[in-house]
């Protein structure tokens, strides 16, 4: 019997997710608070008036002694009234005709984003794909013109606009090469110049939205097929932050089981960008090497 299999059932879980989290627990037993979130976070520069976006699993906060609504004030008490806290909020709709509310529509980008979209100021891009929430003097120039993108992750994205704010990509208990949803950048400004990125952009959705005003609209953007969404992997995501991303651009912290990561975004697009070009992605179908040569 494969070994993990085995461990599995051993211990009961029946995912390798559920393993991990699991081993983490038996393993890491050190209790942590929001004020040695806050220290660590102090420790690689966040400070008041900082822009930061946060990617996070709350699973992974397994010996966290907090609570959610914690984490999210102690960031925002860290960054002040002149930062701007911003995180993924990609709509939950059960039904393809579902219409996207932009005040209404839960979140599955996680426990954490989904009680942040609540909070009063808080203001939310419109996009089916890739929604994003903000709180700060930076939300509305990082949200306002989501809706208008041809593809999510273009210029009028939050993503791409994190690079012009001179943003912090944090992540939390996502692994150590965790850079996020801003490496999509690379192809969305690329496509119009490579053959190799139109390629990722085959698709045309189109989808009904509410506003904050309550008025109905449509938007059509362009995105991956099914067929190639996938075709990526964490071997490959690794090689090429291990080979490639200056490791003086990025810190690595760990509180207890707790990864935590944090990129220049301006850097960060800017290397895939420049990546790109060479036909170096993380991507390995289609293979890069037949479209540069």
């Amino acid at each position: 019997m494969n070994f993990v299999i085995r461990i599995k059932k051993i211990l009961k879980v029946k995912s390798e997710n559920e393993l991990r989290s699991k081993i983490r627990r038996i393993l890491f037993k050190k209790k942590y608070n929001t004020n040695d979130i806050i220290e660590t976070l102090k420790s690689i520069g966040i400070k008041e008036g900082s822009n930061v976006f946060v990617h996070s699993t709350w699973s992974e906060f397994i010996n966290y002694t907090d609570t959610i609504d914690d984490f999210i004030k102690g960031i925002l008490g860290l960054i002040g009234n002149s930062g701007t806290l911003a995180m993924p909020a990609f709509p939950l709709l059960r039904k393809k005709t579902s219409v996207f509310n932009v005040r209404t529509t839960p979140t599955a980008a996680g426990l954490i984003p989904e009680r942040f979209r609540s909070y009063e100021g808080v203001k939310r891009s419109i996009n089916l794909q890739h929604s994003v929430c903000s709180k700060g003097p930076m939300s509305e120039f990082l949200t306002s013109e989501h809706h208008h993108s041809i593809t999510p992750w273009d210029e009028k994205s939050p993503y791409y606009r994190l690079g012009e704010i001179d943003a912090i990509i944090l992540s939390f208990g996502l692994g150590k090469h965790f850079v996020g949803t801003i490496l999509h950048c690379a192809e969305s400004i690329l496509r119009n110049d490579y053959p190799y990125f139109r390629l990722f952009f085959d698709k045309e959705v189109s989808y009904e939205y509410i506003d904050y005003e309550g008025n109905t609209h449509n938007h059509t953007y362009l995105t991956k097929s099914d067929a190639i969404i996938r075709k990526w992997t964490n071997r490959s995501h690794r090689r090429i932050i291990r080979r490639y991303f200056n490791r003086k651009k990025y810190n690595r912290k760990r509180i207890s089981n707790l990864t935590i990561n944090a990129y220049d975004a301006n850097y960060a697009i800017s290397r895939v960008i420049e990546l790109g070009k060479k036909g170096i992605t993380v991507y390995v179908e289609p293979d890069p090497k037949e479209y540069f040569k």
